[in-house]
């Protein structure tokens, strides 16, 4: 009777030990998602950080405009970006079979 240590040890010696990468990485196909697919807590928080982005630029770009003041290009491109980050959080995406 061989232990593990010995089973390894002439494993080694044939080179048999090695693992492929391929064997090392779980496939979809065994069960194994991703954890921001079925964590609700994770869409949560983008959704909420995207929201005060998208709300405090709204809020100083409003400010802006009440003292007269350009707005920069920066705040609107941060205002957008956010809003069409978080439509694409809400989006639907079509269930896999």
């Amino acid at each position: 009777m061989t232990t593990e240590n010995q089973e390894h040890r002439i494993k080694k010696e044939r080179g048999q030990d090695k693992v492929t990468a391929k064997e090392m990485i779980p496939t979809l196909s065994e069960g194994n998602r991703p954890a921001y697919e079925s964590d609700r807590d994770f869409y949560r928080g983008v959704a909420v950080v995207l929201g005060i982005v998208v709300i405090g630029s709204l809020v100083g770009l409003i400010w802006l405009a009440l003292v007269e003041k350009e707005a920069p290009q920066g705040i609107i491109a941060l205002g957008s970006g956010a809003l069409g980050a978080l439509a694409g959080v809400f989006a639907s995406v079509p269930k896999r079979k």
